[in-house]
C-alpha cells in the first residue's frame, strides 16, 4: 500500500473527531494539531520512499562526486590552516631572532659608549690611567659592521621572496669568470686555506648574476669558516644532459644529520656562538634558498661531522 492512502484515512479520522468533541475547542484543537503532524510526517515518508525508488548508478555517482568534492575541499581547508599555524610559529620566531640579533650588537655598543663617558668625568684620565680606547673603538664598528650585514641580507632576503623576477635583468653568466673573482674574495677573507676551482671551460648560466654571486660566495665563505686552517676547498661546476651542477666541497668540521633539513631556515645556528664569532648574520643559506628556488634551481646537502660537507646546486638546462 502506498503511503499516500494513509493520508485519506487520517484525514476521514481528522473529521470524524471534529464531529464528536466540537463542545470541546481546545481539545479539538491539540488532537487537530497532533493529527496534522503526523499526516506531514507521512508525507515525508512517502517522499522519501519514492527519492529511493528513483535512485540510479548515475545519481548514485553524482552523489559519490559532491561527497568527495566536499570531503576534498574540508582537507584542504585543515592544509591551509595548519599552514597558517606553521606561518604564525615561523613569524614568531623570526621576530624573535631579529629582534635577538640586533639587541646584541647594540648591547655591547652601549656598554663601550657608557663606559668612554665615565671615564671622560673621572678625574684620574687626567693622571694617565686610560682605558684601551682603540681598542673599545674597534669592537664599537665591528658591532655595527654586523647591524649593516644583518640589515643588508634581511633587505635582501625580502627582495628576493616578494620581488618577482624580470627576464631582462638575466644574462649569459661565465661560471669560470664568476668562480675566480669568488675565489680571490675567500683568499682575502683567509689566507690558510687552500680554494681548488675546476670548473668546465665555457660553461655559461642563464640568470641574474648578483644573485648568484651572493649564493655561491655565501657558500664558499661558509666552507672557508667552517673549515679549519690548513682545509681545502674545492669548487666544482659541470653539466650533463638534464642539468648544470655547481659543487662547492669541503673537509671542515662538517654538520650532523638532524641539523641538515633545517640548515636553510633564517637564523637556524647548528652553533650559535661559533656562527656569531665568525662574523655571519644567520641568513646565508636561506638566501641561497631563494636565489635558487628563483631559478628553478635545486640545493642539496650532504656532511658527516668531522668528515667536511658538500652543497651541490641543480640549474635545469
Amino acid at each position: 500500500m502506498k503511503f499516500y492512502s494513509y493520508e485519506l484515512i487520517f484525514l476521514s479520522l481528522l473529521i470524524f473527531t471534529c464531529l464528536v468533541v466540537d463542545k470541546n475547542l481546545l481539545l479539538y484543537c491539540a488532537f487537530s494539531y497532533i493529527i496534522w503532524h503526523f499526516i506531514n510526517a507521512v508525507r515525508l515518508l512517502n517522499w522519501l520512499q519514492q527519492k529511493e525508488a528513483q535512485k540510479t548508478p548515475q545519481s548514485l555517482g553524482l552523489w559519490h562526486a559532491i561527497f568527495q568534492h566536499i570531503q576534498q575541499q574540508k582537507n584542504q581547508l585543515l592544509d591551509v590552516n595548519h599552514r597558517l599555524k606553521n606561518l604564525e610559529h615561523i613569524r614568531q620566531d623570526f621576530v624573535a631572532n631579529v629582534s635577538h640579533e640586533l639587541r646584541t650588537p647594540l648591547t655591547v655598543i652601549h656598554g663601550y659608549l657608557e663606559t668612554l663617558i665615565e671615564e671622560l668625568s673621572n678625574p684620574a684620565t687626567a693622571a694617565g690611567d686610560h682605558l684601551p680606547v682603540a681598542q673599545i673603538y674597534q669592537q664599537m664598528q665591528q658591532q655595527t659592521l654586523r647591524m649593516e650585514r644583518l640589515v643588508k641580507d634581511l633587505l635582501l632576503l625580502s627582495r628576493l621572496e616578494s620581488g618577482t623576477p624580470k627576464e631582462d635583468e638575466q644574462e649569459w653568466i661565465a661560471l669560470e669568470q664568476l668562480f675566480a673573482a669568488i675565489r680571490d674574495d675567500a683568499e682575502a677573507l683567509s689566507a690558510q686555506h687552500q680554494i681548488e676551482l675546476n670548473v668546465a671551460k665555457q660553461l655559461k648560466l642563464w640568470g641574474r648574476k648578483a644573485e648568484l654571486q651572493s649564493a655561491f660566495s655565501n657558500l664558499v665563505f661558509n666552507a672557508v669558516h667552517y673549515t679549519p686552517p690548513g682545509g681545502t676547498i674545492r669548487v666544482s661546476a659541470y653539466q650533463d644532459s638534464h642539468s648544470i651542477h655547481i659543487e662547492i666541497e669541503d673537509n671542515g668540521i662538517g654538520i650532523g644529520a638532524e641539523h641538515i633539513p633545517r640548515l636553510t631556515e633564517r637564523f637556524y645556528r647548528v652553533n650559535a656562538s661559533r656562527s656569531r664569532h665568525t662574523g655571519g648574520t644567520g641568513l646565508g643559506l636561506a638566501i641561497v634558498k631563494h636565489v635558487l628556488l628563483r631559478h628553478h634551481a635545486q640545493l642539496h646537502i650532504k656532511s658527516e661531522v668531522n668528515r667536511g660537507s658538500r652543497f651541490r646546486c641543480d640549474f635545469p638546462v
